[in-house]
């Protein structure tokens, strides 16, 4: 028997600056909410970084009396889940009450002007969030042709907010971190443009479109 024909290729290209951020509830099970604030996205991100964990392993060694080894043996690391951190460019209420939780302050005329955490000794974000990111795909110094951007999925994070909050002669940068796993469940309910599983903490694939347009709740 012959080998099996390998798959088709795309141009190879690099991912360069990212151009959309969207952060989705999540229900119980997993799967995405529904409703006109479910999803909320934006471009005013400031950088979107998430981290592989690998532990677990094991390294055993036997020393002899005159100093070398007759045993060495360690085990590979195990990866375990994902950390995660984003940061926009300032306060954003709609952003923080979905991402990690809290409520949204509304005014006399109900229009959002603020924003509060959760109380102390209460989870942030049981359920936990979907991020998905997305970039431009770069080649020959100009934007691919064929699926023109990258699309990043995180399908569960559980994320706080985080670092300093500075009021000064500067921008306020709004810092949230946490940590992944992965999610079966979101795939298909809440990724429009994903055709794959979500059963890992994170992946990625190259894409036709992406929403570089859209700021706001997003109905997905």
């Amino acid at each position: 028997m012959g080998s099996p024909t390998p798959p088709a290729q795309l141009a190879k290209t690099s991912s360069v600056q990212g151009v959309a951020l969207r952060v989705t509830r999540l229900n119980a099970d997993g799967t995405a909410a529904t409703g006109t604030d479910a999803a909320y996205t934006m471009n005013r991100f400031v950088t979107a970084t998430f981290t592989p964990v690998y532990n677990g392993s094991n390294n055993i060694q036997q020393q002899l009396a005159n100093g070398n080894f007759a045993v060495t043996f360690q085990t590979s690391d195990i990866f375990q889940n994902i950390t995660a951190s984003i940061q926009i460019a300032g306060p954003d209420p709609e952003f923080n009450e979905l991402a990690v939780g809290g409520k949204l302050l509304l005014d006399e005329d109900d229009v959002v002007v603020g924003w509060a955490p959760t109380k102390p000794g209460e989870v942030d974000q049981p359920n936990g969030v979907a991020l998905e990111i997305w970039s431009y795909a770069i080649t020959g110094g100009r934007q691919a042709v064929d699926r023109p951007f990258y699309h990043w999925v995180l399908p569960r994070l559980f994320l706080h907010p985080s670092d300093d909050k500075v009021v000064q002669n500067d921008v306020m940068a709004w810092n949230c971190t946490g940590w992944g796993n992965e999610n079966p469940a979101f795939a298909g309910t809440g990724v429009p443009g994903w055709e794959w599983e979500t059963d890992l903490p994170y992946q990625y694939a190259r894409v036709k479109t992406a929403p570089i347009n859209v700021n706001g709740y997003e109905v997905i």
